[in-house]
């Protein structure tokens, strides 16, 4: 307890006075289990290694007691998840308790490591085979790796215990009866996730991948502007699903009129992007410039690609993507210039093209070489 109060005082990390009194508790009970795992955590910013070997003492007269999954514990307190995970995966399975098994698998989840996820879920079920709270993360990371029915089986296991139901919980499971084609039962705790946490608009992405799916693609696009509409920091992922999905809906009409109009909303969606994400303007010009190619506006992709070949000279080097891009545009500008009887212009670019990828046979061709 006097440890307890030292370690609350303490705002500068000074983990000494605090680690005394728990020394003198270890002292005076070398079985105090408690005492060993708050000197450890008090000491973890001081010295890691002291936090280690203090465990260490406590599993000489606790021969069972989890040295690893303590560390492992220690070092997600201070968010330090892959240090963690390496100490979970050191760990002897059978020493593990409920709530041990649960972060480790959410401590490979955050790290994305969902194969891993799935083994320690799978482990960690047998040996505690009701438990909601480990198959809670076998549902989110079998939904991530789209193995749907698998994320299903899980969630049958979670709503089967009495713990509260959080909306993430309806939410991923409505994501996984919508990868299962169960669209209507989709639709029902999507909502119902939506309604307990109204500050969360995600599960809306979900439900506008469904009226998609289902051919309803007015709705979806009614609640992919709404979703942007309500979520300001909305990713470029986010805008470019929109755009494409009025690409997609161009890509189905034949009314040419009602074609180009929905194509010209996805070009001006793109021109949002570039003002909102500066820095993949190339890729945002990039499929703009295939929407304009669909609408056969050879001048409105011609223009694109000049800024594209703007944005990429003025970088000090080059990549990879970077020459791809530049390879691309240049023969675009030379075959555009060649079709307006401009042979020069279309020379010079088309030289271009042969200073980025030397090797480019149909700009040799079209240079005569």
């Amino acid at each position: 307890l006097l440890g307890d109060i030292v370690a609350l005082q303490d705002s500068v990390g000074n983990a000494g006075a605090a680690a005394q009194n728990y020394a003198t508790a270890i002292s005076l009970d070398p079985h105090n289990v408690a005492a060993y795992e708050r000197y450890a955590k008090v000491y973890r910013h001081v010295n890691p290694q002291v936090s280690i070997q203090k465990l260490e003492e406590l599993r000489q007269v606790e021969p069972n007691y989890p040295v690893e999954a303590t560390a492992a514990e220690i070092m997600l307190s201070d968010g330090k998840y892959a240090e963690a995970l390496s100490w979970f995966d050191k760990a002897n399975h059978s020493n593990l308790t409920e709530d041990n098994f649960y972060k480790y698998g959410y401590t490979a989840f955050i790290l994305r490591k969902y194969d891993k996820v799935l083994e320690v879920v799978e482990d960690g079920l047998k040996r505690f085979p009701n438990s909601e709270y480990i198959a809670r993360v076998g549902m989110m990371s079998a939904t991530e790796k789209g193995d749907y029915p698998k994320a299903l089986d899980f969630a049958n296991k979670m709503f089967a215990g009495t713990g509260k139901k959080v909306a993430n919980d309806y939410a991923v499971y409505g994501k996984a009866l919508a990868g299962n084609k169960e669209y209507d039962k989709a639709l029902e705790n999507l909502n119902k996730a939506l309604d307990m946490d109204k500050k969360n608009f995600e599960p809306m992405k979900t439900i506008a991948e469904i009226y998609a799916a289902q051919g309803d693609g007015d709705k979806a696009l009614q609640i992919q502007m709404d979703y942007l509409a309500k979520k300001p920091n909305a990713n470029s992922n986010d805008w470019a699903k929109l755009a494409s999905t009025w690409v997609e809906k161009a890509e189905t009409e034949t009314d040419r009129t009602l074609k180009d109009s929905y194509l010209d909303k996805a070009i001006a969606i793109y021109d949002q992007m570039v003002v909102k994400f500066p820095s993949i303007s190339d890729w945002i010009w990039s499929n703009q410039a295939n929407a304009a190619q669909m609408k056969n506006d050879a001048d409105k992709v011609a223009d694109i690609y000049k800024k594209i070949a703007a944005f990429e000279e003025a970088k000090p080097n080059l990549d990879a993507d970077s020459k791809a891009y530049l390879e691309q545009v240049y023969y675009g500008l030379g075959y555009y210039y060649s079709k307006l009887g401009n042979a020069e212009t279309a020379k010079q670019y088309f030289n271009k093209v042969l200073s980025v990828n030397p090797n480019n046979e149909n700009a040799k061709k079209a240079l005569g070489l």
